[in-house]
């Protein structure tokens, strides 16, 4: 399976896919935190060259296509994920905006499973059997993990998404509604999921 642990280079691809993932959310996130010099995507980029984000390339596994040619991204797909923490501490909620603050409280109701933060696959490999390979790859890490739950959260109105989750064994568990973020016509509810490993 060529699903490799990406490396500090990946930062602004990882980034873009992050983004995908969340339905372009993140990317009001990142711009609230940048400066006038830098972009939302710059903003984030340097948070997954970090060693310490939670969304650190440390945490991202990529998929590759490495018969490309060399002008060409090898990305076809990425898993973000790690470990939530126990107790999942909230004390902080408030200090992130709202549409961030409803994916916390759910993620809270799951301590200590191993998180699906994101998952992307680049658009012209879609339904191409990279997202299945990828969640495959995660089954495993969690597993290295001692996890014995892996949990994940997606937009009700993604149904190709939330099918195929449902197909490789994931159960909803609570959801909470989305709150209305500029530039974004994401409606609906955040469907926590959870799988049993």
């Amino acid at each position: 399976m060529p699903i490799k642990t990406a490396t500090p280079d990946h930062a602004y691809q990882i980034a873009q896919l992050i983004n995908l993932a969340s339905h372009n959310i993140l990317e009001i996130f990142w711009q609230m935190q940048a400066s006038k010099e830098q972009t939302p995507l710059e903003v984030a980029a340097k948070l997954v060259q970090s060693e310490n984000d939670e969304i650190s390339y440390k945490n991202t596994r990529l998929y590759l296509d490495e018969t490309l040619s060399s002008n060409e991204s090898p990305i076809l797909g990425m898993v973000q994920a790690y470990k939530l923490p126990t107790p999942y501490d909230v004390s902080k909620l408030y200090n992130h905006p709202p549409l961030i603050r409803q994916l916390m409280r759910l993620e809270a109701k799951v301590p200590g499973t191993w998180y699906i933060n994101a998952l992307a696959t680049v658009p012209a490999q879609q339904r191409s059997g990279v997202a299945t390979s990828l969640l495959a790859d995660t089954h495993q890490k969690a597993q290295e993990h001692n996890c014995k739950q892996i949990s994940l959260i997606v937009a009700s109105q993604n149904s190709p998404a939330v099918k195929l989750y449902e197909k490789t064994g994931f159960e909803p568990r609570a959801n909470a509604p989305i709150i209305a973020a500029p530039n974004s016509n994401l409606k609906g509810d955040w469907v926590l999921m959870v799988k049993e490993i």
